[in-house]
């Protein structure tokens, strides 16, 4: 079977975006698919890993340099003559006549990829998230070991098995027809020597302490901002955070998804 190149494209443009959002959840848009040259999402719908959701009521213009976001307007809103969709661009470029298919969007979520992968593994229990990590099931191979899916904004997905990282989109992809796991390759993800192990697991945890407290400080300067900067919104304290020593290293998702992720701690 040869693989398609333009729905393996579309398969790792919706991991990363899911990878990026703080939420966890990420809106693909009609003109999303026109991109990635995709004229049919019915088998992406049928695994579930896209789901229709509500048509949009903004997008994207062209027209201008800033490729603002403009609102969908309908003429006339009457029953006696067909409606007309448009956009009018913002900063006085006119209007553009749209297809009621380009308001079109679906919704995909790090449950529903972790689900899929799940369902491709052969597992029937509904993957669960603990410490930030999902987990999928166990995976049978020299050992027996649990297969962990990590969405990271640098790293997109990642299946974590005995500490050892592979991005998923090597080891699922899109043949046309069906989304395939590579579970031979999982299989020997699960053999790690003893002492090799350790090793790993020593360093591991340094570096998850380090990160630990570096997120508790960057949140306590969050709030303390909130109290001194009451006329700032959110994104322009994660800015400002940006500027400080302690947000310097830091991509500015990367700011707001450790917020995001202590806020419901």
């Amino acid at each position: 079977i040869i693989l398609t190149m333009n729905e393996n494209s579309f398969l790792n443009f919706i991991l990363n975006k899911v990878a990026i959002e703080t939420t966890g959840i990420a809106i693909i848009s009609a003109f999303d698919l026109e991109e990635f040259k995709i004229d049919d999402v019915t088998l992406f719908e049928k695994s579930k890993l896209l789901i229709k959701t509500n048509q949009a009521t903004r997008l994207r213009c062209f027209e201008c340099p800033d490729t603002c976001f403009a609102p969908v307007s309908i003429y006339p809103k009457n029953q006696f003559s067909p409606e007309t969709l448009f956009i009018t661009c913002k900063n006085g470029m006119g209007r553009t006549q749209v297809n009621s298919q380009d308001l079109n969007q679906w919704q995909v979520s790090a449950r529903q990829i972790a689900q899929m992968v799940a369902k491709l593994q052969g597992h029937s229990n509904t993957p669960c998230q603990k410490n930030g990590l999902w987990h999928i099931g166990l995976v049978e191979g020299k050992h027996t070991s649990m297969l962990l899916l990590d969405f990271h904004d640098d790293g997109g997905v990642q299946c974590v098995i005995n500490e050892q990282r592979v991005p998923l989109v090597e080891v699922m992809t899109f043949d046309g027809i069906d989304f395939k796991l590579d579970v031979e390759r999982l299989k020997k993800m699960t053999v790690v020597s003893v002492e090799s192990n350790k090793k790993i697991s020593h360093k591991q945890e340094i570096r998850k302490q380090a990160t630990n407290a570096r997120n508790d400080i960057l949140y306590k300067r969050y709030e303390e901002l909130k109290k001194t900067k009451k006329d700032k919104t959110d994104n322009q304290i994660y800015a400002l955070i940006k500027n400080e020593d302690i947000g310097q290293k830091l991509e500015l998702a990367t700011i707001k998804r450790i917020i995001a992720e202590k806020k419901q701690c």
